[in-house]
């Protein structure tokens, strides 16, 4: 690859770099967008076109089904433009509603999003991890007049909050240039932040959002309603203009349990003569233990097998109310 357009397939299908001990020389033909013509008896044709998406592109939508976030890096994304990488420590995973731990996390979608945001679940013991989901594709910025911008929804909530990195790299560099940086808890609300693309005028980039969870499970971050829309503005967007849409509060932390990953024992402490119903389901949506309690209890987790579950509390206080945690047994 002497000019670095990234090809190394040439004619009509897919061909190596190398034919026998000859090796195909790739010149340089002042278009990123295909390779050169080769005609010396080994290929013939152009090199297959760079994948690409010419902006906009509109909202790029993540589906379902819903998973539970866990201290895994293996979660393939349900999504036509974005994909976790291999190699970092944790995946984004997509959800809707609140997520399973209270004090954190969003309570329900980013205002007008389609289809479900993604999330970082840092709760047993998945602290300071990164985790990166990336474009699948370059996103080719058009030039012109017309002024483009990285639209998308955040949600960084909790008192543990680690950092929001959103990142871009132009083909066809190799290093990646920090657009934004949001670090802490930055209250229960969804904010529509905006990045301009006015400098990426006739490139071609790739975006990247890299969050790390901070020191304890409070750090929920949430991004949902990624797009890149034309801005309709003759003057270039800012790079970092914020827009705050407030959600209700959480439920008032009524349970706490601990220890968090468990092996033998879980201790439920709540209000002295609570009566409340403790389910607990695997990752499946199986239903592995249903209880009805009242104040304070230790319950016997011996029996469940290691892994990741779902505990969900309903309870009146005084009305029909129910508590989310993600709970690991070691």
């Amino acid at each position: 690859d002497v000019d670095g357009d990234g090809y190394c397939q040439w004619g009509t299908g897919p061909k190596p770099c190398s034919h026998g001990t000859h090796s195909e020389r790739d010149y340089d033909d002042g278009d990123i967008t295909k390779g050169p013509l080769l005609t010396d008896g080994y290929a013939k044709g152009y090199a297959m076109p760079l994948p690409n998406v010419t902006a906009p592109v509109g909202q790029t939508v993540i589906y379902g089904p819903p998973q539970s976030g866990y201290c895994s890096a293996s979660h393939t994304l349900n999504s036509s433009y974005w994909k976790n990488i291999t190699g970092d420590n944790i995946d984004w995973v997509p959800y809707y509603g609140s997520t399973p731990t209270s004090y954190t996390g969003p309570s329900y979608s980013a205002p007008g999003a389609t289809g479900l945001y993604l999330y970082l679940e840092p709760t047993g013991g998945c602290y300071n991890q990164k985790g990166i989901v990336e474009s699948k594709y370059h996103f080719y910025i058009p030039s012109g007049s017309s002024n483009y911008a990285l639209k998308y929804y955040y949600h960084m909530y909790g008192s543990t909050m680690g950092t929001l990195k959103v990142k871009i790299q132009t083909y066809p560099n190799t290093t990646w240039e920090v657009k934004s940086t949001k670090s802490g808890n930055q209250g229960n609300s969804w904010y529509n932040q905006q990045i301009s693309l006015t400098g990426y005028k006739g490139k071609y980039i790739k975006i990247r959002f890299e969050g790390t969870t901070g020191y304890g499970q409070y750090s929920d971050m949430a991004i949902q309603n990624i797009s890149i829309p034309y801005t309709g503005s003759s003057k270039s967007e800012t790079t970092d203009n914020v827009k705050k849409v407030a959600e209700p509060e959480k439920q008032a932390q009524v349970f706490t349990l601990f220890p968090n990953p468990a092996s033998n024992q879980l201790n439920i402490i709540t209000k002295e003569g609570l009566d409340y119903n403790l389910l607990i389901y695997n990752t499946l949506g199986q239903l592995v233990y249903n209880e009805k309690l009242k104040s304070s209890q230790v319950i016997d987790v011996s029996i469940l097998a290691k892994g990741i579950y779902i505990v969900r509390i309903k309870y009146k206080d005084p009305g029909e109310k129910e508590f989310k945690q993600n709970l690991i047994i070691n």
